[in-house]
C-alpha cells in the first residue's frame, strides 16, 4: 500500500516494521511532534467550549 508522509509528502510503501510510521523518518516524526506541542497543529473545536472552565477558575475561592 502506497501513502505519503504527512510531514514531507514523500511517497512510501506501508511497512509494519517502520518504527516512524506513518512518517518517513525520525526527523518528520519529531517535526510533527514539535508542531503539536507549539500548538501550530490543533484540532478544530467550538469556541463555546474553549473557555469552559475559565468561569470556574474566576469564581473559585481558595
Amino acid at each position: 500500500m502506497k501513502y505519503q508522509c504527512p510531514s514531507c509528502q514523500t511517497e512510501l510503501t506501508w511497512q509494519a516494521d517502520n518504527e516512524h510510521r506513518p512518517f518517513c523518518s525520525a526527523r518528520c516524526k519529531n517535526k510533527d511532534f514539535v508542531a503539536w506541542t507549539n500548538e501550530e497543529n490543533v484540532l478544530p473545536g467550538s469556541p463555546e467550549w474553549e473557555d469552559m472552565f475559565s468561569q470556574d477558575l474566576e469564581n473559585h475561592s481558595i
